[in-house]
């Protein structure tokens, strides 16, 4: 018998992956760290914005 090698998670469409609550100065740094982490994820990501109040 051989040990798993790996995990995965199964997502749903549609599903949010990460959220970040950000003041508005560093609306821009977060786009940034959301767009270098969807570079590791195998799949389509968008980055929508929600102001908040």
């Amino acid at each position: 018998m051989a040990n798993p090698v790996a995990v995965a998670a199964r997502l749903q469409n549609r599903k949010t992956i990460f959220a970040v609550d950000v003041d508005e100065e560093h609306i821009v740094d977060a786009r940034e760290a959301l767009r270098k982490a969807s570079s590791k994820m195998p799949l389509r990501v968008r980055i929508l914005e929600e102001k908040l109040n």
